[in-house]
């Protein structure tokens, strides 16, 4: 990847669980960094099979905490806050790095956005946003098989990591610009069928 970024895979937890445990020194696709998001303990894969570092947290997908009866609870400003301390150690030992939720589609996304934004500095919000679409694309090759092109940060997470980077809302306006097109309705349909299916939100 181009900007001296390091490869940054993007993926779902079953994925992830699969390329931990297949990690091995000198393997193409060994892992040196791991960021785990998760709802709860039991839906970790196995964090230490990598041998590298390790950051995990635990949060519900919602971007906003105006549904408190659904019994969601969203990043919290400690988690943004130790996102961006893990960050910018990537930052200062770049290597591969993976990142996964349960579907890799919104709290990842917007991890590796915010591990994007971090690497490459201030002003740099709307390539920040480009390169996370490649990484996305470049991990779906890397992982031999078809990986979806919509993905969908969570834009709570964006926005707390924005305010704590002081970056005076230009991540979060670089996210919207690009993801907004696909309509908060259409996306939260998205989610209640997922919630009918009785599966978990990404």
């Amino acid at each position: 990847m181009s900007l001296s970024l390091p490869d940054i895979i993007v993926t779902d937890r079953h994925t992830a669980g699969q390329i931990l445990r297949s990690c091995s020194p000198g393997k193409g696709r060994d892992i040196r960094h791991l960021i785990s998001i998760g709802d709860k303990p039991e839906d970790a894969p196995p964090l230490h099979a990598h041998g590298g570092t390790v950051l995990r947290l635990e949060f519900d997908d919602i971007s906003c905490d105006d549904r408190p009866q659904w019994g969601y609870v969203g990043l919290s400003w400690d988690q943004a806050y130790e996102l961006i301390e893990y960050c910018k150690r990537i930052k200062a030992s770049p290597a591969r790095t993976l990142v996964h939720c349960t579907a890799g589609v919104s709290r990842s996304s917007a991890a590796a956005l915010v591990l994007i934004a971090v690497i490459l500095g201030p002003g740099q919000e709307i390539q920040a946003v480009k390169c996370l679409s490649a990484a996305i694309q470049w991990a779906g090759k890397q992982l031999y098989r078809d990986h979806r092109e919509k993905e969908f940060p969570n834009r709570r997470v964006v926005s707390m990591c924005d305010s704590l980077l002081g970056l005076e809302g230009r991540l979060l306006e670089a996210r919207d610009k690009k993801y907004e097109d696909e309509t908060d309705a259409e996306f939260i349909e998205m989610m209640c069928e997922v919630v009918r299916d009785g599966k978990d939100p990404a």
